[in-house]
């Protein structure tokens, strides 16, 4: 932001045209440090990379500055991710550019244009190259890192002395990214092995609380059973002291009955028997009477 004060002190043109002027120096340095400050973009293929344009890092410093923020060097394994990153230089700057990549050729003095560079993140060497014309020819045995050439327009890549001052372009750290993919898979699959166990365990609980619910009403069935059984044998207790009870009533009854006939025959006949011994004893008494009055 560029802040403009109005001074009412100073009027004289002269005055007013230097202040101005150094408004315009500060503004411009100002946004000359904003255009140049790191900033992360998307490319056409999905990843993130973050850009640095003002030529002040060596490819050591490239690195710490990547380093430190949790990121690398780019690493530019195939066609599609170079295309990708082309476009997208294209868009933020408008043409080619000093900018260091993430490769070496771990200082061998070799000169031969085939010899290997690796890829200092992940130690693997180049799969896909980009090289400029006659490169990388490791001139003066001195050029050793990689970098996107400004001299050539199709953003074609170029061998150097590692200490010359240049941009740089970072992606997010291969070994972050593969750790937190890994903790992700772990961590998902801790969650499934969770939910198979949570899964597994509402089932049992499940045949569980079933069981339980068959057993209890088993065991309703039995006390149901067991009511019924005793209220049945109850009943039929019941009925079989009442029957008792009825029969020997009437064993009872029969009984009685038969002694009263019993004695009812016994005094009948001890009546029948007095009235014989009375007629006998009288017969016997009126024939010795007789026999007396014959006499006297």
């Amino acid at each position: 932001m560029c802040l403009f004060y109005k001074n009412t002190k100073h009027s004289s043109s002269k005055r007013s045209t230097m202040k101005i002027t150094q408004v315009f120096i500060i503004c411009f340095a100002l946004l000359e440090a904003v255009s140049t400050t790191q900033q992360l973009y998307k490319a056409s293929d999905g990843r993130d990379y973050l850009i640095e344009t003002e030529l002040k890092y060596n490819w050591y410093q490239a690195w710490h500055e990547c380093a430190r923020r949790n990121y690398q060097l780019v690493e530019i394994e195939s066609a599609a991710k170079n295309n990708a990153i082309i476009d997208l230089l294209k868009k933020v700057i408008g043409k080619s550019h000093n900018l260091w990549l993430g490769g070496n050729d771990e200082y061998s003095t070799s000169r031969d244009y085939a010899r290997p560079f690796f890829w200092s993140a992940t130690g693997q060497q180049f799969t896909f190259t980009f090289w400029s014309n006659n490169n990388p020819d490791n001139y003066r045995n001195h050029e050793h890192c990689v970098h996107i050439w400004q001299e050539k327009s199709m953003f074609e890549w170029n061998d150097n002395d590692c200490t010359v001052k240049m941009g740089f372009i970072c992606e997010p750290n291969h070994l972050v990214q593969k750790y937190r993919k890994d903790l992700q898979d772990n961590c998902d699959a801790v969650k499934q092995s969770n939910l198979l166990i949570s899964t597994e365990f509402d089932e049992i609980q499940k045949q569980q609380l079933s069981l339980m619910d068959n057993k209890l009403q088993n065991i309703d069935r039995v006390g149901n059973e067991w009511n019924l059984e005793m209220q049945r044998l109850q009943n039929t207790t019941q009925t079989a002291v009442q029957k008792l009870l009825n029969d020997q009533q009437v064993m009872l009854k029969q009984l009685t009955e038969k002694m009263l006939k019993e004695v009812n025959d016994l005094n009948t006949e001890l009546k029948n028997s007095n009235e014989q011994i009375n007629t006998q004893f009288s017969k016997k008494l009126n024939e010795k009477q007789n026999e007396i009055n014959k006499f006297c």
